[in-house]
């Protein structure tokens, strides 16, 4: 059973004006978490500079390399990270997390499992 519908719609229900969006890897990840996105017609969204996003137009993805996810991040109050258990999930993930305080997780079982984090990466007010 997939349940990545379930993981766009707890991005939904989280996002802010401003949050940024990383997937990991890009097809495994941001193709399907972008279709329910836009089934779902949320602000959720991915940037253009969004790492790991897939581009249809180009077949090519945003750079998934420590640097990369560390500096998009950054540019964002939050930061929700998705990931793939068959890609480069885990290692960004415990990077971000050295980083930035997680406020919120899911778990969504599919072919390919997926986890949802939310990272604070601004100081709150």
């Amino acid at each position: 059973m997939q349940d990545i519908r379930g993981a766009a719609q707890w991005i939904e229900a989280r996002y802010q004006p401003g949050d940024g969006l990383i997937c990991a890897p890009a097809v495994e990840c941001a193709i399907p978490i972008q279709y329910y996105l836009e089934v779902e017609r949320g602000p959720a969204h991915f940037d253009p500079d969004s790492p790991g996003r897939f581009s249809w137009d180009g077949g090519t993805t945003v750079s998934l390399d420590d640097a990369a996810v560390l500096a998009y991040a950054t540019r964002h109050h939050r930061v929700v990270f998705v990931f793939a258990r068959s890609g480069p999930g885990e290692p960004l993930e415990s990077s971000l997390g050295a980083h930035f305080r997680e406020v919120g997780r899911i778990h969504a079982r599919a072919v390919v499992d997926t986890t949802v984090v939310l990272f604070q990466t601004s100081p709150t007010d």
